[in-house]
């Protein structure tokens, strides 16, 4: 009886439990409806009366069609008749004001700024006329080639003078327009212009007296042809280099610096030439030629767009057509200039690209040096009669060597496969580098510079900045790197259509390699796999997560520990530049893969006899830097004198930490300078007295350290900033451990001139011996033999399980 007694009360608590939850349920249930019958009174409300707004703007519409003017308005379609009658007077006022201008005798220039400031105000009654529409197409192409004014091209200042050769045979005011693009871009290669007039009825010593007096006229004494006149015109040059130009041309910005500092850098170059767009069409004409075993002439990226990365880099070609070309005037005089056998003209520049390809010369195409081209202008049909004969001609000379050296049969196959003549390595990283903003960035153009002198096509792609980045890409083209990203590539159908093409993968980062892990085993299974770490990113974490005693950090730092080790196991080669962590993984976890490939840092050298002072600190926005700087303010700079000043250099280490309230005392600190980026790092390292490295945590080696050591600047630094490196403490850099020996190191070298320059010679020769560029590429020789040795017909990572990515691991929870 106890017992059902029990559980009767029990039932009957659990039913008022029920009764009670039920009743609070129903009085939601109430609100809910109240709510949303008020709500829906609203809506009702709101749409009555919009009904009554259409209804009125309906009525106010029909009564307007009853209007005598809108009747008559759109019975006789009156607004496309006006626009037509618009139009037609524009045309007719165009031709008329075109002719009154062509009688006057106005400067050119002056005759540009007008039609300029005409199309530009009047442009809107000019949309049927032809000059209106090209001028539209040339200047959306000049806006593009100055969306950004630093393309980072460094134009030698030793840079030799630049002959530019236009033969003309009439056609004055394109040759006019011509040289006013010329003198109007800003140059800093240092140029002269010929003018080689062969026989023209017009008068070009009047025109040019008058509008360009700078420029250098001759004239022959009878009419030669285009190839004659030319030589002529390299005859007169007196410039080291020789740029041939057609008068029925535009130069854009950077035309003849990029071509200059090309050739000047590239001394085994023969010819180099310029990317042709049309004028009317605004796409390609051509970003170089190739030339088929059938003799036929193969342009590149015709009728394509200018700006698509495909043809958009620094690349080796048979030869670039004469419309634009820039040569050693002392290697065209070794070729004897244009074959004569070929006057008038016609397959001049094709003969001439393989006279210096035999004579073991290489031509290469500049696409950042870009010229708008008429085409068929300089000298129209005037020629065209002797061009089947020099087609043939050319063929009968040449139809051997291209037998044995033309990459396509026809041009029809190359539009059926692209083929590549040499072994193309894929590089991906975690972002377009910056050389001069970030030590990884340096590294990363190292490696694609080494790659491109041993003879690989490199392509790039980086996975955080998936389109162009001013500056940096264009550094990137400008090496001849092709470079992957949007909207003309997305990287998946990139490799989706072309992992098929690659030997090689060069990976940067366990981020990237998770990231595009997928990919690459399925698009590009046939390529041997290099690893670089740049740092162990795990080793980092896990420091920062002890430091931190944050539980989220370490399982992120076993995540990337699992991760990075598969991926080291995996790789055909693992590069790392530390050797404490070459024998890490060595030893701790058995890899035999394992390559020390220290940073390649060219030394600078010390500047003398200047006064120095103050300290250096060099970082990005990387969290070991932040952390550093804020324990060097809170623990170290309390122990120094109240006159000791630090200089900052990072512009995103400052920006970054502007938005974060714990580093806005540093940013208030009257001791610290912060000078955001800096170009060139000798102006600020030339002057100054130490640098500082204070890190608590990180992985790999600093280029901080290096950087400054380069300059003769001594470093003091924890153990963090130097580990595998080598440094010895005492003779090559100062470390220090605490708080107050920071201090101290500090101070010694203010005040101990003997141990300064101890450390200072200690460290250029530190650098001569460990991170100079040609050894650090003879070590990549090894380590490339030795991939080559060890690695049979199957790719053994492709056949790895896949990583899982972030996203995935954190939607299982583990």
């Amino acid at each position: 009886l106890l017992d059902e007694c029990s559980s009767r009360k029990a039932v009957e608590s659990e039913i008022s439990s029920v009764q009670g939850e039920l009743e609070k349920s129903q009085t939601e249930l109430g609100e809910l409806q109240r709510s949303s019958s008020e709500k829906i009174a609203a809506l009702e409300k709101s749409l009555s009366e919009e009904c009554g707004k259409s209804e009125y703007l309906w009525t106010e519409y029909q009564e307007l069609k009853k209007a005598w003017s809108l009747r008559i308005f759109g019975r006789f379609n009156l607004r496309k008749r006006t626009f037509q009658l618009v139009q037609a007077t524009g045309r007719i006022v165009h031709r008329c004001g075109k002719k009154l201008l062509n009688s006057l005798d106005v400067r050119y220039e002056t005759r540009l700024n007008l039609k300029d400031k005409i199309y530009r105000h009047f442009g809107f009654c000019l949309k049927s006329v032809r000059g209106y529409n090209d001028w539209l197409l040339l200047n959306k192409c000049r806006f593009s080639e100055n969306l950004s004014s630093d393309t980072g091209l460094e134009v030698p200042h030793d840079l030799p003078l630049t002959s530019i050769i236009i033969p003309v045979y009439n056609n004055l005011r394109y040759t006019l327009s011509c040289l006013h693009t010329i003198y109007s871009i800003g140059s800093k290669a240092p140029f002269e212009v010929i003018v080689a007039d062969d026989c023209s009825t017009e008068d070009y010593a009047a025109a040019l007296s008058g509008e360009f007096p700078q420029v250098k006229l001759i004239r022959n004494e009878r009419n030669s042809g285009f190839l004659l006149t030319a030589n002529r015109g390299a005859q007169e040059a007196s410039g080291e280099y020789i740029l041939f130009l057609n008068n029925d041309t535009e130069v854009l910005p950077g035309w003849l610096d990029e071509l200059a500092t090309a050739l000047y850098h590239h001394k085994e170059a023969g010819m180099i030439g310029s990317q042709l767009v049309h004028v009317r069409t605004g796409t390609l004409q051509e970003s170089g030629n190739l030339i088929c075993r059938n003799g036929k002439m193969l342009p590149l990226g015709r009728g394509a767009d200018p700006n698509h990365p495909k043809f958009s880099y620094f690349r080796e070609v048979d030869f670039v057509s004469a419309a634009s070309i820039i040569l050693r005037k002392s290697v065209f005089e070794e070729m004897k200039g244009f074959d004569p056998a070929y006057a008038p003209a016609y397959f001049e520049d094709p003969d001439l690209g393989l006279r210096l390809k035999s004579a073991g010369y290489r031509n290469y195409v500049m696409p950042l040096s870009r010229v708008m081209h008429w085409e068929m202008i300089s000298y129209g049909d005037v020629l065209a009669t002797g061009a089947e004969r020099n087609r043939e001609f050319f063929f009968d000379r040449w139809k051997d060597y291209l037998s044995k050296n033309a990459l396509y049969d026809s041009p029809e196959d190359f539009a059926a496969c692209w083929k590549f003549p040499r072994e193309r390595i894929l590089y991906i990283d975690a972002e377009v580098p910056k050389p001069d903003r970030g030590s990884g960035g340096m590294d990363a153009v190292f490696f694609m510079d080494y790659f491109l002198k041993r003879g690989f096509d490199v392509v790039f792609h980086g996975e955080y900045t998936p389109w162009e980045v001013p500056k940096y890409t264009k550094m990137l083209l400008r090496m001849g790197v092709e470079c992957v990203y949007q909207p003309y590539h997305k990287v998946w159908e990139y490799l989706e259509s072309n992992g098929w093409t690659f030997s090689w993968l060069f990976i940067s980062r366990i981020y990237q390699a998770q990231c595009f892990d997928r990919l690459l085993k399925k698009f590009c299974p046939q390529a041997h796999y290099i690893f670089n770490t740049v740092d162990l990113h795990f080793v980092r974490e896990e420091l920062e997560a002890e430091l931190h005693k944050d539980p989220l950090l370490r399982k992120q730092a076993e995540r990337t520990k699992l991760f990075e080790l598969t991926v080291a196991k995996n790789a055909d080669a693992v590069i790392v530049i530390s050797r404490d962590e070459k024998k890490l993984l060595e030893k701790e976890y058995g890899l035999t893969n394992v390559w020390h490939i220290p940073q390649a840092r060219a030394i600078a050298g010390r500047k003398e006899n200047v006064q120095r002072k103050g300290a250096v600190f060099i970082g990005s926005a990387h969290p070991p830097n932040m952390d550093g700087l804020l324990y060097f303010h809170d623990e170290i700079l309390p122990l120094l004198p109240s006159d000791f000043r630090l200089t900052i250099v990072g512009e995103a280490l400052r920006d970054v930490m502007q938005e974060l309230p714990e580093y806005q005392a540093l940013l208030k600190c009257p001791q610290f300078h912060f000078v955001g980026f800096v170009r060139d790092l000798a102006d600020v390292l030339n002057t100054a007295q130490i640098s500082i490295a204070p890190l608590r945590y990180g992985a790999g080696t600093k280029g901080k350290v290096a950087s400054s050591m380069s300059y003769g600047v001594p470093c003091v630094s924890s153990k963090f900033g130097v580990e595998g490196t080598g440094m010895k403490d005492g003779e090559n850099i100062l470390l220090a451990h605490t708080p107050e020996e920071f201090a101290e190191k500090i101070k010694a070298l203010y005040s101990d001139p003997e141990l300064w320059l101890k450390i200072s010679n200690g460290g250029l020769e530190f650098l001569r011996n460990e991170y100079d560029p040609g050894k650090v590429e003879g070590q990549m020789d090894e380590l490339f033999d030795e991939v080559r040795k060890n690695s049979g017909p199957e790719r053994r990572w492709a056949k790895t399980p896949c990583l899982p990515k972030q996203e995935e691991l954190d939607a299982s929870g583990k």
